[in-house]
């Protein structure tokens, strides 16, 4: 049996429309199968035909044979990675919280500040250590923490392969911005032992699973995440990323910090004119969802109270409240679970002077 070096499925020559394939005439040279090379060379994004239960087999198995558990944790889409599988998987396990694309925080949040956040969140982890798989921050810290058998895992679009190829010198699994890039497992030795490197978990209610593989990709953060804060009154609304619109009902005044990748809109905007800003917006393609998935939204509105916390929209950022609580009006797909925390960033006093109200 042959497995593709880049996403560990076995390959094979039969079927072009399934994962794995390579053409016969290469088939003997090939590491790696059609679907890893194109996503590769071409950033061409194929989505996989597989089942979710394929990938929690595949995750069960590789935690089976671990003594040592590396849980990857999405510091940007920190409420997807929070799996209900996973502690159950896990039990009985040691287990080291990675907390990746720590370089992507504002800098008014510490590195230590994240780490005793995430361990207030992650309670059954034994340790957590906060790394940036791109720019090799945190790496050696977290080699100490191997065992001899260690299983990377993880939701999609975690992390989960850019940090074993910093672990492991040599190891090329497939990076890419798709969800499901990895199919099955993947196992890389070197002296330090063995790392398996596993298929990602699909969260739920994520707005990337909502998208196309292009419109999915171009939310996910490559660099310092943006942030805006707006001062707003009773009938004054934001939107963020043309897919989500919040409106103040509450009479006292609010502050909104809107956080999300680079490449997201958020501006302010009136109730009444949300759905024309929206449609400029897919005019001049500023907008993810493009034509071909925009029929997979189906928006509902709904009236939240908020505190002094954060409001989660998986897979596009979050909003954080000050002078709360309130009551607003939220406009968003109706598969979308949006999720309270508390603060990731702040609330500090000294922060506030860093942000300029729109």
């Amino acid at each position: 049996m042959k497995k593709c070096q880049g996403c560990g499925i076995e390959m094979q020559t039969d079927n072009p429309e399934a994962s794995g394939y390579v053409p016969q005439k290469v088939f003997e040279r090939a590491d790696v199968c059609q679907r890893c090379y194109r996503l590769t060379h071409y950033k061409d994004l194929q989505p996989s035909s597989l089942d979710v239960e394929v990938y929690e087999k595949a995750v069960e198995e590789a935690v089976a044979q671990a003594d040592t558990v590396f849980l990857v944790l999405d510091t940007i889409d920190f409420e997807s990675s929070l799996h209900p599988a996973f502690e159950r998987l896990l039990r009985r396990k040691r287990i080291i919280g990675v907390l990746t694309k720590i370089d992507l925080l504002p800098a008014i949040t510490s590195e230590e500040e994240a780490i005793a956040w995430a361990k207030r969140r992650v309670v059954y982890a034994d340790n957590v250590v906060a790394v940036s798989g791109k720019k090799g921050w945190g790496i050696e810290e977290l080699s100490l923490l191997r065992g001899k058998v260690t299983a990377v895992v993880g939701t999609t679009n975690c992390g989960k392969s850019t940090l074993v190829k910093r672990l492991v010198e040599g190891a090329r699994p497939t990076i890419s911005t798709a969800a499901g890039t990895t199919l099955n497992n993947l196992t890389f030795e070197d002296e330090s032992g063995t790392i398996i490197d596993t298929p990602g978990l699909w969260p739920k209610g994520r707005l990337l699973e909502m998208l196309c593989s292009r419109c999915a990709s171009s939310l996910v953060p490559d660099k310092k995440i943006t942030s805006k804060l707006f001062d707003l009154k009773q009938g004054q609304g934001i939107s963020l990323g043309g897919i989500l619109y919040l409106n103040l009902k509450s009479e006292k005044p609010l502050i909104v910090i809107a956080y999300a990748s680079e490449g997201v809109e958020i501006s302010r905007v009136s109730k009444e004119k949300v759905k024309d800003h929206w449609q400029n917006l897919l005019e001049q393609k500023k907008r993810p969802p493009c034509n071909d998935c925009q029929g997979n939204l189906h928006y509902v509105t709904k009236d939240i109270r908020v505190g002094n916390e954060d409001l989660v929209i998986p897979g596009l950022g979050w909003l954080s409240f000050r002078h709360a609580p309130a009551v607003v009006e939220v406009v968003a797909p109706d598969d979308l679970q949006l999720k309270r925390r508390s603060p990731l960033v702040g609330p500090k006093e000294k922060s506030q002077k860093r942000y300029k109200t729109r």
